[in-house]
């Protein structure tokens, strides 16, 4: 990932609630996911450029997947096998 600033604020924005849960960390997936995408829908909408790529975006969005899909899962979910 190239952000580690984002993948930081990340590991924070999952951990705040204290104790974890699946749906827990699913809602904040989702959350995050959202966030990810309304800020590019903004930024088509006002005609601006994104300060992130098209590509970093979808990375990050890969992330939380592999995320939440390793947390359901309870095995490691690399990031090569989210499509």
């Amino acid at each position: 990932m190239k952000n580690p600033a984002l993948v930081n604020r990340l590991k924070r924005h999952l951990l705040s609630a204290g104790a974890i849960t699946i749906t827990k960390i699913r809602d904040k997936v989702n959350a995050f996911i959202m966030e990810v995408v309304e800020y590019f829908i903004n930024c088509l909408y006002e005609n601006k450029k994104p300060t992130i790529s098209l590509e970093d975006g979808l990375d990050h969005v890969k992330v939380m997947v592999a995320i939440e899909k390793s947390v359901l899962e309870g095995r490691p979910v690399y990031l090569r096998g989210i499509k």
